[in-house]
């Protein structure tokens, strides 16, 4: 069902954001991305300096997703900062398997969130 929604949500998306010349927009909205889509995932390193103190949260993450998957311009929404480095290190490393709207590969905005737990002692 969240994929269907995130297909349902991708196409209300690019229909609206089409040009008029009948290609592409260049970048869709999509949110949230279907998990299926993810060819590589990266779990983030619980950041030392803070393992001590055993402190959860999570961060979001705005980023594009370029026409080969590549993560692009990621941009911390919410979190603490101690946790950001450590999801923005992780996401750099994910692919996605790329976008196609009528054949071409297109940008994707999203966003996508982490959670950071301590290690069960």
């Amino acid at each position: 069902m969240q994929r269907l929604l995130a297909v349902l949500l991708l196409l209300a998306s690019s229909s609206l954001g089409q040009q008029t010349s009948g290609k592409p927009a260049g970048r869709l909205i999509c949110t949230p991305v279907p998990k299926g889509e993810i060819v590589r995932r990266v779990m983030p390193v619980y950041p030392k300096q803070v393992s001590a103190k055993a402190l959860s949260d999570g961060v979001n993450v705005k980023l594009t997703i370029d026409k080969r998957g590549v993560p692009k311009d990621l941009q911390v929404t919410k979190g603490d900062p101690i946790f950001a480095n450590a999801a923005l290190d992780a996401l750099r490393q994910w692919r996605w398997k790329p976008y196609k709207l009528n054949g071409e590969a297109v940008e994707v905005e999203t966003s996508v969130y982490i959670r950071f737990e301590p290690a069960p002692e």
